[in-house]
């Protein structure tokens, strides 16, 4: 995402959606139906966000969120990077309580957070620092434990997931190497690398490398979406390469359904996309991956369903600028949306059936 994506979403992989969660006026649920295979239906539930979105002393509202994280009581952990701080807010959509110090470089604030994870499940969690180069560790009840360098000689960090078993993926660029993705141990030491981007002069490469989105599923592993430019890729969770998609040009694609983002449903265009800058993924399934990308030239993005298996691409065009967070819930997608200000937004999967059911 930027968003890291981006940007990216931990699970609680065995969450569910309250019943009592609070619901959308019927009169104002925004609804997107991409209908050619393969198919994507939307339906929103809850929305979170202020009007008011500069407004550091507003706790409810964002500016340019990073990463979202859920606890097993459905709280949702917001990274807001230009306010640096959490936002933690319960199942209903009210605001809890917020974490960090906000933007500086003693311990305890953010110059450039990039993502967040779990690193004890409900218990503490790490917010990864671009700006200062550091990975800080919190408490979910917002006291301050500790902050460490990146370690090896990762720099630009972008982006950062767990896995099941506690590991955190961080993609972060290595000049030794030239590698771009890392696995992590719960005491945040290095235990493998790869995702060779380019060969190269490593400052080059790094100029070039515009960062990554991740996210997981556990029939397809890691899928990590470089920004720039615009491909996907698979990866084991020892980080072997699995698959590859180019999306950096989708002009054949004739048949790209046009919606609007809003509840009038109101037509933009017709045509095809080009791949700009990608600012999140999302692995649906074992074989579907939903991707954002923004265009830079009419401030608007663009939602990508590709299905692996047969090589289908179709493109949802939106009025606003989206970016996909990940999956929140079973069969729920988090998109952060800017409508004037910024939102997270939780959506119902109507369709593809059974996506992000993750256990």
């Amino acid at each position: 995402m930027s968003i890291a994506v981006r940007p990216l979403l931990l699970l609680a992989l065995a969450a569910v959606l309250p019943a009592d969660a609070a619901a959308v006026p019927e009169d104002q649920v925004r609804a997107w139906s991409l209908e050619i295979p393969p198919r994507l239906v939307l339906e929103e539930v809850l929305r979170l966000g202020s009007s008011d979105t500069a407004a550091v002393e507003d706790p409810e509202a964002f500016w340019d969120v990073k990463s979202v994280l859920i606890d097993a009581a459905h709280r949702l952990f917001v990274l807001d990077a230009q306010h640096g701080r959490i936002q933690v807010f319960d199942h209903n959509g009210a605001f809890v309580m917020t974490l960090g110090f906000g933007i500086g470089k003693s311990p305890g604030r953010f110059l450039t957070p990039v993502g967040a994870f779990w690193l004890e499940p409900d218990s503490s969690l790490g917010v990864v620092d671009a700006g200062n180069n550091t990975i800080t560790v919190l408490r979910a009840s917002g006291a301050f434990v500790t902050r460490i360098a990146l370690p090896g000689d990762l720099r630009s960090p972008s982006s950062s997931l767990s896995l099941p078993d506690g590991q955190i993926v961080v993609s972060a660029f290595s000049p030794s190497d030239s590698t771009v993705l890392h696995i992590l141990s719960r005491r945040l030491r290095i235990v493998r690398s790869g995702g060779h981007w380019q060969e190269g002069r490593p400052l080059l490469v790094l100029r070039r490398f515009g960062g990554m989105s991740l996210s997981w599923h556990p029939k397809m592993g890691v899928a990590a979406a470089y920004r720039n430019p615009g491909h996907i890729e698979g990866y084991a969770t020892d980080l072997s390469k699995r698959w590859a998609v180019d999306l950096s040009d989708l002009a054949p694609l004739a048949d790209s359904a046009v919606l609007r983002a809003g509840p009038d449903g109101k037509l933009l265009m017709s045509g095809a996309t080009r791949v700009r800058e990608i600012t999140g993924i999302a692995a649906l399934d074992e074989h579907t991956v939903v991707v954002s990308v923004f265009q830079p030239a009419t401030f608007t993005s663009s939602l990508i369903v590709a299905d692996l298996t047969t090589g289908q691409r179709r493109v949802l065009d939106l009025a606003d600028p989206t970016d996909v967070i990940g999956c929140a819930f079973p069969g729920h997608l988090l998109l952060h949306q800017m409508v004037g200000s910024e939102y997270v937004v939780l959506y119902r999967i109507v369709e593809p059936p059974g996506a992000c059911v993750l256990n």
